[in-house]
């Protein structure tokens, strides 16, 4: 099965610390603007980037994902579903963190990545397309052994 629409945006959501962090180094003069405008501070981003770790793994699961790809690009793409959960999770609780650091304001950013991460959370729970998609990586073919002239 192939990675429906739907799923590349949860993903692509869930990496966006890196995709940030991309676009803000082709940036030349000011290489940290987008992460300052999307980060409150660096610990923050630092934390996001952390959260993205396990759908980034999901990427690379990806470009592996064909019939000799191997035992731990099977075994990441196997856990999809609970990795996709476990950065939708760290995203909530970054977006919630202002609430029990004391400074009790949610900023609309947070707002936004707390709905977004609630959606993708409820998508992976609820979809079947999604959980098929990662029950599903290519099987493994043994390459045809070279064959003898005597075999015409």
């Amino acid at each position: 099965l192939k990675v429906s629409p739907a799923m590349w945006a949860a993903i692509v959501f869930l990496c966006r610390p890196y995709v940030v962090m991309i676009m803000s180094w082709a940036n030349r003069r000011d290489r940290m603007q987008l992460i300052d405008m999307f980060y409150a501070d660096r610990g923050a981003f630092a934390l996001a980037a952390l959260g993205a770790i396990p759908a980034l793994l999901l990427i690379i699961a990806y470009i592996q994902r064909r019939p000799s790809g191997g035992p731990s690009a099977r075994r990441v793409w196997r856990h999809g579903r609970a990795l996709l959960l476990a950065s939708a999770l760290i995203n909530m609780a970054i977006a919630l963190w202002p609430l029990f650091n004391g400074s009790f304001e949610i900023s609309h950013l947070d707002t936004a990545q707390l709905f977004a991460s609630v959606l993708i959370t409820y998508y992976v729970l609820r979809s079947q397309r999604v959980k098929d998609t990662f029950d599903d990586f290519p099987e493994y073919v043994e390459p045809e052994s070279e064959k003898d002239d005597d075999d015409w």
